[in-house]
């Protein structure tokens, strides 16, 4: 089990060669589809939207959608988060491969993920003014 910090102050000083360095398309095209998989040392930002829904940008220009297995209170306040993965590495595949670490100021809790998916820019931007308007 490994375990992932994220917080803002930290955020902007990731690099943006990580993508580079995996070997990994900035964006995928066509002929060569999406990576589905991120590597949680990739991680570079998080935004956290109304129903359990997390969207990290990982390795690169790609943005990942995390959706909680039920209610993670604290979470659309969390200035920070923390990831923590299961199996052996630091990969996240699917939502058995993650868990997110939400501080709160009764100590930290644990929100299982249900699943994950890449997700478009675009269909990150429709994500972001649906889930808003609610």
């Amino acid at each position: 089990m490994r375990w992932t910090a994220i917080t803002l102050t930290s955020l902007g000083l990731a690099t943006a060669s990580l993508a580079a360095v995996a070997g990994l398309p900035a964006t995928p095209s066509a002929a060569q589809p999406a990576r589905q998989c991120f590597n949680a040392s990739a991680i570079r930002g998080f935004e956290t939207l109304p129903g359990g829904l997390v969207l990290m940008r990982a390795g690169g220009n790609r943005t990942f959608a995390l959706q909680t297995l039920g209610d993670c209170p604290d979470l659309n306040w969390a200035r920070g988060i923390g990831v923590r993965t299961f199996g052996g590495g630091s990969w996240i595949c699917s939502g058995l491969d993650a868990q997110l670490v939400v501080p709160s100021p009764i100590g930290a809790q644990y929100c299982a993920v249900r699943d994950v998916r890449w997700i478009s820019r675009e269909e990150a931007r429709a994500l972001r003014q649906s889930r808003r308007r609610r």
